[in-house]
């Protein structure tokens, strides 16, 4: 669009949706220097921008499963940020516990807001919203949710807007909710991961490394069944959450936020932020590709190995459940 075409949008849209549209136009100018972003992992992650769609697809071949768009990793890593500097700032101004408590609930709040808004209100954020959120709850009020709970809630929400949304019209479900199966046995393999490592005492590095493998291994028979599978998923799934966990994403929000808001070194700030980010994402994939571990397999095959692996699955978690239900009745007895 022209400059002119692009107010007139901007006018006929709602204030507010306005507002955003002109602070993510700020953002994707900031990252749309050349050399700056050129993956576009950036601004797949803060915008949901389209931009070099092939670099992406061939990341995602290799095994990258974290930077194609925000989810609830992502969500999870800018409250994370969040609440380590509200804590940092609450000893530093001895703020009253009522304050701290007002802003442990405005900031999540806020912040995920931001998020929602700068990826344009994409539809496929309202599932990690919904998840995070139900266990931000839980957490804060001590709230106890059956494992289930949170991702069926959120899988509930998706069917039932992509339902009426695509009801006598052309549109198709998947256009609404993408990937909705893949996501959920992606999150439950990733939660028994993650449990399964804390019930032994894990943490840190060692959690989340099973997490990343948990959630791999369960979503392998769909790689089979598309034809194709990456070895080295789970290590680089581990770098990447530990990476964005650890502050990188929460940092890169902050840049987003301050280039935004006119700040005048935000949008320098965040061009070196993106800039690393693409070389260490860039170094990985050499390597991937290097030692040859994205692996392509021919349709009969595929299905095969995929409802093989399916059904292996489903019985070795078909015994080890039944032995943890056995060694629970054996402790009551006792």
């Amino acid at each position: 669009m022209t400059a002119l075409e692009w107010d007139r949008v901007v006018e006929t849209l709602p204030w507010i949706r306005g507002v955003f549209e002109v602070a993510r136009l700020r953002v994707s100018e900031a990252l749309s220097v050349q050399g700056v972003d050129p993956l576009g992992i950036i601004r797949a992650l803060l915008l949901h921008e389209s931009a070099a769609g092939l670099s992406r697809r061939a990341l995602r071949a290799a095994g990258f499963v974290h930077l194609e768009s925000a989810s609830g990793l992502h969500l999870y890593a800018l409250l994370a940020g969040y609440e380590r500097g509200l804590e940092h700032v609450s000893r530093r101004f001895e703020w009253s516990l009522r304050a701290i408590r007002t802003m442990r609930i405005l900031g999540p709040v806020s912040i995920w807001f931001s998020a929602f808004a700068l990826t344009g209100f994409r539809a496929g954020l309202w599932r990690p919203l919904i998840l995070v959120t139900l266990k931000w709850i839980g957490r804060r009020w001590g709230i106890r949710w059956a494992r289930a709970t949170p991702i069926s809630v959120a899988l509930l929400f998706d069917l039932t807007i992509g339902f009426f949304s695509s009801f006598g019209t052309r549109a198709d479900f998947q256009d609404w909710a993408p990937g909705e199966l893949h996501y959920a046995l992606a999150w439950w393999g990733g939660i028994l991961g993650y449990e399964w490592s804390v019930a032994r005492g894990w943490g840190g590095l060692r959690s989340h490394a099973a997490l990343s493998v948990g959630s791999w291994l369960v979503v392998l028979p769909l790689d089979f069944a598309s034809g194709g599978f990456a070895l080295a998923t789970p290590v680089l799934s581990l770098i990447t959450v530990e990476v964005l966990t650890r502050g990188a994403y929460f940092v890169v929000m902050l840049g987003a936020l301050g280039t935004a808001l006119g700040v005048a070194l935000a949008p320098t700030a965040l061009a070196w932020v993106s800039l690393i980010f693409n070389l260490g994402v860039s170094f990985l994939f050499q390597g991937v590709v290097h030692l040859g571990l994205a692996r392509e397999i021919s349709g009969d095959w595929g299905m095969a190995l995929g409802w093989t692996s399916a059904a292996l699955m489903v019985g070795v978690y078909s015994i080890i459940s039944n032995k943890n239900k056995y060694l629970i009745i054996a402790s009551l007895k006792i």
